[in-house]
């Protein structure tokens, strides 16, 4: 299903979740501008919920903050497998990157990037085709379960930013040597190699956390999956750095 709208982008069946009426309606004429036709509304993430199970979709384009269900906990629904769509539904988040400190919790449910409010006609089609032509790497359903996301984790969020402020600060990676052009080479002893954000490869491990405005976005550790590297790339207007220090493939943990 996924695929056969890869091949066909403008036969994409498209859930649009966005509870402003006429932001909503702005989209739609995008979508409908550049191509698409096939577009579901719901207003809400419950809505949107009722949609997937009554029609399916092939992406879902959501926004981030609604009620009584709100974009957080849609994705959550769909990456844990309670959704009736599979698992691996691409997903783009809208943003007005009003609120980076949820930008964290978003990268968590392994979606295929954002759209900066108001959206461009042009940006959209070209981030839907990249959503529904990238492979998609997906924890156990059991691993996006127990999130606690949206507005009922602002609280416990703002408890763990107030601990971490005062916690005592982790010891800084050594820093590199200066970057060379080809990544393939290590520039220090530990094996770490600091290269840009277009330079960043599916394997790699963050030596050092990464952040947006100040907000965690991703840990230091982790794993660079595809869809990271998207969400990175369509944030990195609002990245505290544009050069990151890595572990390659063959040399990560």
């Amino acid at each position: 299903m996924i695929e056969n709208a890869a091949r066909n982008i403008y036969k994409t069946r498209i859930l649009l979740v966005e509870d402003e009426h006429f932001m909503r309606s702005l989209l739609v004429q995008a979508l409908n501008s550049v191509g698409f036709s096939e577009i579901r509304e719901a207003e809400n993430g419950h809505n949107a919920l009722q949609s997937l199970e009554m029609h399916g979709a092939d992406i879902v384009v959501t926004d981030i903050e609604m009620k009584p269900v709100n974009g957080f906990d849609l994705v959550r629904a769909i990456r844990s497998g309670e959704a009736h769509v599979p698992r691996e539904t691409p997903v783009v988040f809208l943003s007005g990157l009003s609120d980076v400190s949820t930008l964290s919790s978003a990268s968590q449910l392994d979606v295929q990037g954002f759209l900066v409010k108001p959206v461009n006609a042009n940006r959209l089609r070209e981030k839907l085709t990249e959503a529904l032509h990238k492979k998609i790497t997906l924890h156990p359903p059991m691993h996006y379960q127990p999130m606690r996301l949206g507005h009922a984790s602002k609280d416990a969020a703002a408890r763990d930013s107030a601990a971490e402020n005062h916690a005592t600060p982790a010891p800084r990676p050594p820093k590199p040597q200066a970057a060379t052009q080809d990544p393939s080479h290590p520039t220090d002893d530990s094996g770490n190699i600091e290269t840009s954000l277009l330079m960043l490869e599916a394997g790699m491990t963050l030596c050092h956390d990464v952040r947006a405005r100040g907000a965690l976005l991703l840990k230091d550790g982790t794993q660079l999956l595809p869809q990271h590297i998207a969400v990175l790339q369509d944030l990195r207007a609002v990245l505290d750095t544009q050069r990151f220090v890595v572990k390659l493939p063959e040399q990560s943990p």
